[in-house]
């Protein structure tokens, strides 16, 4: 029975890598709207390259997110295939990933607010919409990617 469970790991696993590679491709990225909003509405070139450069560490941040709870369901789906995993092994897991995601949150909202304290009143005004649904479209489609990826 171990042999089967093994290579149901490793299955999953291939599968879980085949689909993270996907998680870097950047066609069709939500943000691509907001890189243009800041293009368009941003006058000063140095703080609108300041602003790409808080976009992109927001997307870094949340390309990590996703890895991360891709991993953490890869570990789960371990934890529940082997008949051994205590209620302690469950327990460490998701203290792990409650941590990781607390940190994830505070990260990517102190680079909203730095990116926000960029703009002028002004141009926060026309990006605010822009930028939420962007980085909220982002987010989700990693999300569910990541997801998609475990239950191959």
């Amino acid at each position: 029975m171990r042999n089967a469970n093994t290579n149901i790991l490793v299955l999953l696993t291939a599968a879980l890598l085949l689909s993270a590679c996907s998680l870097l491709d950047r066609s069709g990225n939500p943000l691509d709207a907001l890189r243009e909003a800041i293009a368009e509405t941003v006058v000063d070139e140095a703080r609108a390259q300041a602003m790409l450069a808080s976009l992109e560490r927001s997307d870094q941040l949340m390309l990590q997110s996703a890895k991360a709870l891709a991993d953490g369901a890869e570990e789960q789906l371990a934890l529940f295939v082997d008949y051994d995993s205590t209620p302690e092994a469950f327990q460490a897991l998701y203290d792990k990933t409650s941590g990781a995601r607390r940190k994830f949150q505070q990260d990517l909202l102190q680079e909203h607010i730095n990116f926000k304290n960029m703009a002028t009143a002004e141009e926060w005004a026309s990006l605010a919409g822009v930028h939420s649904r962007a980085v909220n479209a982002r987010a989700e489609a990693l999300t569910r990617s990541a997801l998609s990826a475990v239950k191959s």
